[in-house]
C-alpha cells in the first residue's frame, strides 16, 4: 500500500460486543514502526483507547483518524462530549482528523450538524469536513 499510496482504514476503538483486543490502536504500532509512511486511518478515533490515539498522532505524521462514533449525534458512553471532542481535536491537530459516518446504522448529516456546532474554527471544521479527505486521497 505505501509503494501506490494509497490508504487503508482499520477499525479501532471497542466493539459493539465490549471486546477490544483487535481494535485497540495500539496493535498498529508494529507494523506503523516497519511502515513509517503508511498512510493509515483509524476509525472511531481509536473509540475509548483516547490516550492511544494521541500517541499515535504523536509518533506517526501520516496516521489520520476518522470521527464516526467518536463525535456523533448518537449519545453512547464512548461518545465524546463536546468540551472532549474539542479538546482532542486540539492535541491531535486539525489536520490529522477527516469525517467518517458509520452510515447505514448513523445519520451522517446529523454527525455533520454536530462537527459544525463544535466550537473551534471553520477552518477546523473545513479541514474535518473534506480537505483532509481530499489531501488524504490525492483529489486534487
Amino acid at each position: 500500500m505505501v509503494a501506490h499510496d494509497l490508504p487503508i482504514t482499520a477499525h479501532s476503538g471497542i466493539n459493539i460486543d465490549e471486546v477490544s483486543y483487535f481494535g485497540e490502536p495500539k496493535k498498529w504500532l508494529s507494523v506503523l514502526e516497519d511502515f513509517p509512511d503508511l498512510k493509515l486511518i483509524l476509525a472511531h478515533l481509536g473509540n475509548v483507547f483516547w490516550d492511544q490515539t494521541i500517541e499515535i498522532a504523536d509518533r506517526f505524521p501520516k496516521v489520520m483518524f476518522d470521527t464516526a462514533i467518536a463525535i456523533s449525534n448518537i449519545h453512547t458512553p464512548t461518545t465524546l462530549d463536546d468540551e472532549e471532542a474539542v479538546d482532542l481535536i486540539k492535541t491531535i491537530g486539525d489536520d490529522k482528523i477527516h469525517f467518517g459516518s458509520d452510515y447505514p446504522w448513523i445519520d451522517p448529516a446529523k454527525d455533520i450538524e454536530r462537527i459544525k456546532g463544535l466550537k473551534i474554527r471553520n477552518n477546523e471544521k473545513d479541514l474535518i469536513l473534506g480537505k483532509n479527505a481530499v489531501k488524504l486521497f490525492n483529489l486534487i
